[in-house]
């Protein structure tokens, strides 16, 4: 270990929600050194983090010796894509996973001695330089996050989105915004994987994003001037909203560009939902 803030670290971990807490001041702040260790970058998307520290999680519990603990310690963690169980405090995962199992001699007490091994655990296993995390692993990890974030919310179908958009030039956009939040969109990737950060001399900053993979197809083809890769990932619109204000104060989100920068279709018949930048802190809860 390097320091002891990066001890409480790993001590923070279980607490709250667990790996599902927001692991950015565990992880890099206070002067942990524990995102570091782990190989986490500190401003790359929020699911990749946390794929990050399962994985890294997961390395560690394979060694307990005890096979309770090793079936058990994910869900101290909060690891599993569990939607009872992952709205839940680690008091309320131990109630609900003996309740769960109610003839197997789980109580309590038990889980806590479990939880008890895990500590020393993760933070041995920090004394060695750790490989770096095989790229399909990861991929696996996130790819499973991302549909899990996706079943929660309760997915928007992008038909019915864009006819939310459509008739939010006519009336108050909320229903829109609401129905963005909990939509799966294509997020376009430059060649090193970051977000593409479209910079305008009048109109702002921009990150672009599309409702449909189709969308998306079609405008990298009608604005092949533009840094468009090919790569792409799907974020939920809310996190996404959630990374953006996390690096950036200036850059608002635009789902379904138009192909053209002038087009002769009446505005309520357009898809394209633009989120500036100061409105951005409000949809998350930020002020």
């Amino acid at each position: 270990m390097s320091t002891k803030f990066t001890e409480r670290a790993v001590d923070r971990l279980h607490k709250g929600l667990g790996v599902r807490q927001d692991l950015d001041p565990v992880l890099f702040k206070h002067e942990s050194n524990l995102g570091v260790q782990w190989g986490i970058v500190r401003y790359e998307q929020r699911v990749v983090q946390l794929a990050k520290v399962q994985y890294r999680l997961a390395q560690v519990f394979r060694t307990l010796p005890d096979e309770r603990g090793k079936r058990l310690a994910p869900v101290l963690y909060n690891m599993d894509p569990d939607p009872e169980m992952c709205r839940r405090d680690l008091g309320g995962r131990k109630v609900l996973f003996v309740m769960r199992h109610p003839n197997e001699g789980y109580s309590e007490r038990t889980l806590s001695r479990i939880l008890e091994a895990t500590v020393p655990a993760i933070k041995n296993s920090l004394q060695a330089s750790l490989p770096e995390i095989p790229a399909e692993a990861l991929r696996k990890l996130v790819q499973r996050e991302q549909e899990f974030a996706v079943e929660r919310s309760g997915r928007v179908h992008s038909d019915a989105f864009a006819r939310l958009v459509r008739r939010s030039y006519t009336a108050p956009m909320d229903e829109a915004v609401a129905a963005f939040l909990r939509l799966s969109v294509v997020v376009p990737r430059s060649q090193t994987d970051g977000l593409i950060v479209a910079r305008t001399a009048g109109q702002g900053d921009w990150l672009c994003v599309f409702s449909t993979e189709a969308n998306h197809e079609t405008h990298r083809h009608t604005t092949r001037q533009q840094p468009w890769s090919g790569r792409y990932g799907m974020m939920l619109g809310a996190d996404l909203v959630r990374e953006v204000v996390d690096r950036w104060r200036t850059v608002g989100i635009v789902v379904d560009p138009p192909g053209t920068r002038s087009s002769d279709a009446p505005a309520h018949t357009s898809n394209t939902l633009r989120l500036p930048a100061s409105e951005l802190p409000r949809l998350i809860g930020r002020h």
